[in-house]
Formats: structure tokens, sequence, C-alpha cells
């Protein structure tokens, strides 16, 4: 469900103009070890309305004008990365481009937030939302019921609950309104 937390103000942020990549991240996101317990960390998407003045970088674009600047055969070298192997500078040129990532001033931007918590319902929330943002289920129920049918019988929860939080993922993804929130498009959003 899109709530507002009280997270710490964000100024100038490296987010993304495609929700997969955030998710992805999110999906990735390695476990927090403890000295006794092993505590997954909460997962939050946030969604920042973002006008064009405040976009201080765009990376994909950054990446095309230091190519321009290189010689025509540097995309064919290599570097090292971080773990000492050597690879192509165009693999990074090319991540660069698919992650499209945006270095933005969000500061006094409030965003909507979508947070998942800790156990199995929010692992399963998570996971959901590429098949409510690709409209593949219209309703918590059919997504229920569909998962259920193939033998998934823990996703439990009410169909109601799921309903919320179709209508909160549609709304953070794709700009619907939400019933108990006003939206409006300032410019691009970014995850």
């Amino acid at each position: 469900m899109a709530v507002y937390y009280s997270l710490r103000h964000d100024t100038i942020v490296s987010t993304t103009l495609d929700w997969q990549i955030a998710h992805g991240i999110g999906a990735d996101f390695p476990l927090l070890m403890g000295t006794d317990t092993v505590t997954p960390p909460r997962i939050h998407l946030l969604r920042y309305d973002v006008a064009v003045d405040r976009v201080v970088a765009y990376v994909p674009l950054l990446a095309n004008l230091a190519l321009e600047t290189l010689d025509p055969g540097a995309a064919t070298r290599k570097i090292t990365d971080r773990h000492g192997d050597r690879l192509p500078i165009q693999v990074c040129l090319d991540a660069a481009r698919r992650e499209q990532e945006v270095i933005a001033d969000v500061s006094g931007l409030a965003p909507e937030v979508l947070a998942f918590e800790t156990d199995l319902k929010g692992k399963d929330f998570y996971h959901s939302i590429g098949d409510i943002q690709t409209g593949r289920f219209q309703t918590g129920k059919q997504y229920l019921d569909a998962y259920r049918s193939q033998g998934y019988g823990r996703l439990a929860d009410s169909d109601e609950e799921w309903d919320q939080h179709t209508v909160a993922v549609r709304h953070v993804l794709r700009g619907q309104p939400h019933p108990t929130t006003s939206f409006t498009e300032t410019g691009p959003t970014v995850l």
C-alpha cells in the first residue's frame, strides 16, 4: 500500500526511470547480519515526480558524451572492475544505457512510498509487482486464485488486502490515481 513513511530526507539521489531496475535492486538486496540474528532489510520503493530542472545528470547521456570525447575504438578497450577482472568499456556503456540512471535533486519533495515488510506476505507483495504492473492480474483475487491453483497455498491474507496492494502498485508505477491521494504529473518519474 502506498503510504508516507518517516524516512530520512533525500537531497541529491541516484535513481532510475525504469521501475524494473529499482525493483531488481530491492530483490537483490543482501541480508544485514548481526551478531546473533540475520535481519533482512525492509524494502521501500520510492517514487518522485521530478521537474526537468531538478535533473542534475542523465547517466546514459554522460556515457555517450564520454565516448564522443574518446577515440573511436575506446568502447572496445578493457578496464579493470572492482574484482580485478578485465571487461570491455562497452559493457559499462551498455549498463549505463540500460539502467537509465538519473541523478536528481529531490530536496523538499515527498515521495510516494511502497513499503514491504520482511515477512512472507511482504515478500509475496514485492514479487507480485511485475504481474500487477503488466496487467496480467487486475485484482488481488485473480492473483491469489492463479497462484493458489498452481499449488502456492501459502499465499494467505484476504482478497481485499491484495486488492489494496494492487491499487497502490498501479498508482505508484503507472501514475493511476489512488483513491486516497491526489496525483499530478510534474515531469519525469524516477524511482
